[in-house]
Parts: structure tokens; sequence; C-alpha cells
């Protein structure tokens, strides 16, 4: 996940959460005729978890899905709580197949002034 250290604060909009799932240290394959399902999965600091469904970066031949913050949450985390949040990836194969990803660790600072 490509993110600048304390680059993201309360009520950021737009923010790019990317992961590449991987197996055994290679990009997995989870293009659109091997997935029927991907999601991210945000752990918030006060322990709350909120699903979205994950969109490509490319083809997804590369495992590489993201999601961007929204103001509502309607379809990507709201960044409303400062502290340590958790990231992962849940993948379902066609085949049913279920895995995650590793799980993602990152900040979300206080902000001076919300405009």
């Amino acid at each position: 996940m490509a993110t600048a250290e304390r680059g993201i604060h309360l009520n950021d909009i737009g923010t790019k959460f990317l992961v590449t799932v991987a197996e055994d240290g290679s990009a997995k394959d989870i293009s659109a005729g091997v997935v029927s399902t991907k999601k991210l999965l945000f752990r918030k600091p006060d322990d709350t978890e909120v699903f979205f469904a994950a969109t490509y970066e490319n083809t997804g031949v590369d495992g590489m899905i993201y999601v961007l913050s929204t103001a509502d949450g309607s379809t990507g985390p709201k960044i409303d709580v400062a502290g340590r949040w958790e990231l992962q990836a849940f993948i379902e194969l066609v085949s049913g197949e279920k895995f995650t990803s590793d799980k993602y660790v990152f900040d979300v600072w206080d902000s001076i002034a919300n405009a």
C-alpha cells in the first residue's frame, strides 16, 4: 500500500487504499473470470469493521485491488476516527476457495481544521 507517512487525515476523501493480493510471495491472479467476490475489510480504532467491494487497479491478473475513501462511507471507508486502522483483502474464487491478504495497518491523524 503506497501512502505518505502521516498522509491520511480525518475526513480525507478520495484516498486510495491499494492492496496487492499475493500467494507464496507472488501476485495472485484475481481477474474477473477467476474471482466471484473481491472486498476490502477495514477495522477502525474503535473496532468497527466495514467491508467494501473493491475495484481492479488494472485487470486483476496482477492481484491489485483498491477502494477510495468517501464522505459518507457508502462505497469506501469514511475516515472519521483518528488512530490505528487495519486493512485486509477478502477474495472468493469462482471455485469457492476463500482467502485473505496480509493485514496492513495505517494511522489516521487529526486534522488541524475541518474546512
